[in-house]
C-alpha cells in the first residue's frame, strides 16, 4: 500500500511517499495519524503544494539579491568620547529597510546593538533557508 507519512516515524520522514505492507498501513499508521492513503487526490495536492512552495522560494531569493545591494547608511549623534550618543539596534535597520520599500519586522533582523561608530553587516532573515547580508553604515552627524 502506498502510504503519506504525516509525522516523522522509523519507517519514513514527514512528506515521505513509500510502499509499505496492508496490515502495517492499516493497523499501525493509519490509526495512529502518522500517515494515509496515497491517493491521486493526494498526490496532486501535494504536488501542488511543492510547486507553490519553489515558487515562494524563488521570489525570497530575488528579495534577498534586490536587499544585499542595498546599503544601509545611519546617522547619529556622537559623545564626547566619540562614541554613539545611545545605540543602534535591529529596529533602527528594519525602519531604514522600510523606508527603503522592503517590508522587514525587526524580529527578522540578525544584528546586536553597537555603540560604536563604523561598517557592519546585518543579516536578514526572509524565507525558510534565505537570509540577505546587508552593510549596515553608521556615521557621525
Amino acid at each position: 500500500m502506498k502510504v503519506l507519512f504525516l509525522k516523522d516515524n522509523i519507517s519514513g520522514k514527514k512528506g515521505d511517499i513509500k510502499y509499505v505492507s496492508d496490515g502495517f498501513a492499516t493497523n499501525h499508521l493509519i490509526p495512529k495519524g502518522i500517515a494515509v492513503i496515497a491517493t491521486n487526490e493526494i498526490l496532486d495536492k501535494i504536488k501542488k503544494e511543492k510547486e507553490a512552495e519553489e515558487k515562494m522560494y524563488k521570489i525570497a531569493l530575488e528579495k534577498a539579491k534586490q536587499m544585499e545591494e542595498t546599503k544601509v547608511v545611519l546617522f547619529r549623534k556622537a559623545t564626547p568620547k566619540g562614541t554613539i550618543n545611545g545605540s543602534v539596534s535591529k529596529i533602527d535597520i528594519a525602519k531604514s529597510l522600510q523606508k527603503e520599500g522592503f517590508s522587514v519586522e525587526p524580529k527578522r533582523v540578525e544584528f546586536h546593538s553597537v555603540r560604536v561608530f563604523g561598517t557592519y553587516i546585518a543579516k536578514i532573515f526572509i524565507d525558510k533557508g534565505v537570509k540577505a547580508k546587508i552593510e549596515v553604515q553608521i556615521l557621525s552627524v
